[in-house]
């Protein structure tokens, strides 16, 4: 319950931080929108070490056709959402020659030779993540294809062992900032999947799933109230006063991890009480990271006599916008990732024969 609240949390405080410009040289705080939203960011590394967790967690029954199994229920969930929306995005604001549109469809970023870990980011700027979690998909698929019982720990090496040899051979040394990467001066496709896979933002994956592998132990964690209570107190202390900023699993996914490790250690022990709120949100997270920002441009674009627009930026004009973007993001959820899992579920009962 925790993994799926934290996720929701997640997806939310991405959107703040690509609002965060609405409370910026308005009030007397003139970086007040930084100040509360700027690493906001950071909800991506909450998202990779949630998704290591529960792909490991979700995979645990091996199923026959396992790796056919994964592979579409993945699928499904993940790529109708996200064509609808590129395809919209591309009709409704930037139109985009068929490489680019044809690179951002099949989730590939669009330039590996810039700045790591965005690579020229896609066309619609949240879906760089993606490509990531497709990435270590692939690897897990892999991992679980050779050895059910032990695909999590396969899928690690897979992961770590890579990373290292690519980084300690084109760079000489191994570092853990998410800027860094192999540095192949090589701009084509081949050379940048080694770039991807050179990254450390692949450790936030494995962090997941070491605690899926050890999550017995949460349950014997000391003064768990007292240690939740400083873990939730140290990821906002970092939140709003920027240490460590910016992506990676030293930095962002360090704070991320503390606060997943305390809040799951504080569930195990006491559990957790129902909310809907946060339960919506989790269920929307998907669907509210990949089209938020889209929508936001629309309504920037196309509806800016909007009376909150005419009457300038705060937290008027945030606050609506939030609540455009979770409405959007239900209606995403409701019409689009809702069916798509449902017809994913057929179709693995077709390839697959389940039942």
């Amino acid at each position: 319950m925790s993994i799926h609240y934290l996720r929701g949390l997640a997806a939310l405080a991405v959107v703040f931080f690509h609002l965060r410009e609405n409370l910026n040289n308005v009030y007397a705080q003139k970086n007040l929108g930084d100040l509360l939203f700027l690493s906001g960011a950071g909800g991506v590394d909450i998202f990779f070490i949630v998704s290591g967790f529960i792909i490991a967690l979700s995979t645990k029954n091996k199923m026959p056709n396992n790796a056919a199994n994964f592979f579409l229920k993945r699928f499904f969930r993940i790529y109708p959402p996200y064509i609808i929306m590129l395809l919209a995005y591309c009709f409704w604001v930037v139109p985009t020659d068929s490489v680019v549109f044809i690179k951002s469809a099949l989730l590939i970023q669009l330039n590996y030779a810039s700045e790591a870990p965005f690579f020229g980011y896609s066309i619609l700027l949240p879906s760089w993540t993606l490509t990531y979690e497709i990435y270590f998909y692939m690897v897990f698929m892999i991992a679980m294809s050779i050895n059910h019982k032990y695909r999590v720990l396969l899928c690690i090496l897979m992961l770590l062992i890579p990373m290292y040899i690519l980084q300690h051979h084109y760079n000489g040394n191994f570092d853990f900032y998410g800027k860094s990467a192999a540095n192949i001066n090589d701009p084509s496709l081949p050379g940048g999947f080694l770039r991807l896979a050179s990254s450390p933002m692949m450790i936030e994956f494995v962090y997941g799933m070491i605690i899926y592998e050890f999550r017995s132990l949460l349950k014997k964690v000391p003064f768990v109230t007292i240690v939740a209570f400083l873990c939730v107190s140290f990821y906002i202390s970092c939140f709003l006063s920027g240490w460590k900023f910016f992506y990676g699993p030293m930095n962002f996914g360090l704070w991320a991890i503390v606060l997943v490790l305390g809040v799951m250690s504080y569930e195990a022990q006491n559990g957790l009480k129902e909310s809907k709120s946060l339960s919506f949100l989790g269920d929307i997270s998907y669907s509210l990271y990949i089209s938020h920002a889209g929508l936001i441009t629309v309504i920037g674009t196309y509806w800016p006599d909007m009376p909150v627009y005419v009457q300038g930026p705060g937290i008027g004009r945030l606050i609506l916008l939030t609540a455009f973007s979770i409405s959007f993001a239900y209606f995403i959820f409701r019409f689009i990732e809702t069916p798509s899992i449902k017809l994913g579920k057929l179709a693995i009962n077709r390839v697959c024969g389940n039942k």
